[in-house]
């Protein structure tokens, strides 16, 4: 049987510093090399950056081969933005293409999955930051020349629907997944290690992701400032990730908090992939009150690792979460307050939530996000 090529744009797996839909995306092939039907049928080829194709070998994985770009990493997301380019196909020949992060590439024979993941650039633009624009002004082509759009929700399904105008037939649903052999609940040994290496405080509140406005850090803050004086002193705020866009807001409220003498932080240096179940699993608490997402990896990976989450009542948080999560109004810094509070303080609700988290978590698999992604490709392949 001849296999079809399924070429999947690897930039985002092959950086430096692997952002989330990297890892994501990581997650999404691996699976798909495992999968015996997707081995049959397709021949994996990872396409990189000049410069990405060492680290991506780095990750180990069989069953795929590696097609250099001829372009550096560096001023490559500009790529997809110039009104010119060759046709994909005609550089590294015909097959199915994948396109991880909104962005794609002419095609001149050849079917291709874009990824969609939220329209955070349309329903929030004053967070977004520096790709507004090469959003707003291709994003109307880059959905016109591809076959399939893909997002991670139904939520995020319906947002695309709407607001970009795409039909629901050419929208498929592929959602995440965690590992759950290594997002788990880890030991005492391993927790106060990390704690000692990285300088954390003994008992803390977390959050994870980019330092960035749509994540609604500046009311979480607030919100943690207003705790009663014994859980403030008890437990410290910690926000684990890159400063990102528009975050200058972020850094002020925490250079307050600490100048007050409130116990609110930033991790100084990168959280990697060993070490961040650890963090998640010493944490009393994920606190994650986003303004808006297309699907959100922290709670889910906050859950598998068995410890409460807080999260937003908007966009996918409650599909993803599930009755695991305390919701809040993330426009109400009381409301994200009393949520706080109430998960320290009602020591019955929160193992509930964790006891609900861990059987929540079951339904995300990176075998089903496989399955969904084979279920597509197969159409565009038919």
């Amino acid at each position: 049987m001849t296999r079809t090529s399924l070429f999947v744009e690897a930039k985002v797996m092959s950086q430096p510093r692997v952002s989330g839909i990297g890892h994501t995306m990581q997650g999404l092939v691996r699976a798909l090399q495992n999968n015996e039907a997707a081995r049959e049928r397709y021949r994996i080829r990872l396409l990189s950056p000049l410069d990405g194709v060492a680290r991506l070998r780095h990750l180990g994985m069989d069953n795929v081969e590696y097609v250099r770009l001829p372009m550096p990493t560096r001023g490559y997301d500009r790529w997809a933005g110039l009104p010119l380019l060759p046709p994909l196909d005609a550089l590294v020949g015909n097959g199915l293409f994948v396109f991880p992060h909104f962005g794609n590439w002419p095609l001149r024979r050849s079917a291709s999955i874009t990824f969609v993941h939220d329209v955070a650039f349309l329903r929030h633009p004053e967070t977004v930051g520096g790709n507004l624009e090469l959003l707003t002004r291709n994003m109307g082509r880059w959905i016109a020349r591809t076959s399939l759009v893909a997002t991670v929700s139904e939520s995020s399904r319906d947002d695309i629907n709407r607001y970009l105008g795409v039909a629901a037939e050419r929208i498929a649903v592929i959602p995440w997944g965690v590992d759950r052999e290594v997002f788990r609940a880890r030991g005492d040994a391993a927790v106060a290690e990390l704690r000692d290496r990285l300088g954390l405080p003994d008992r803390y509140i977390l959050y994870v992701g980019n330092i960035e406005p749509r994540k609604n850090l500046e009311r979480l803050i607030s919100a943690y400032r207003r705790l009663p004086d014994g859980l403030r002193s008890e437990y410290a705020l910690v926000l684990a990730g890159g400063l990102a866009w528009n975050s200058s807001g972020i850094e002020r409220a925490i250079a307050e908090a600490e100048s007050a003498g409130d116990r609110v932080s930033r991790v100084s240096q990168y959280v990697n992939d060993e070490d961040l179940p650890v963090l998640l699993s010493g944490a009393a608490m994920l606190a994650q009150p986003s303004l808006y997402e297309g699907f959100g990896m922290a709670p889910l990976q906050a859950m598998a690792a068995g410890i409460p989450v807080l999260v937003g009542d908007n966009s996918a948080q409650p599909e993803v979460a599930g009755d695991a999560g305390l919701y809040v109004d993330v426009l109400d810094v009381a409301a994200i307050e009393r949520g706080i509070r109430t998960l320290l303080t009602d020591e019955r609700l929160a193992a509930a939530h964790v006891a609900a988290g861990l059987q929540r978590v079951q339904q995300f698999s990176w075998e089903r996000s496989a399955a969904a992604m084979l279920e597509a490709l197969d159409r565009l392949a038919a």
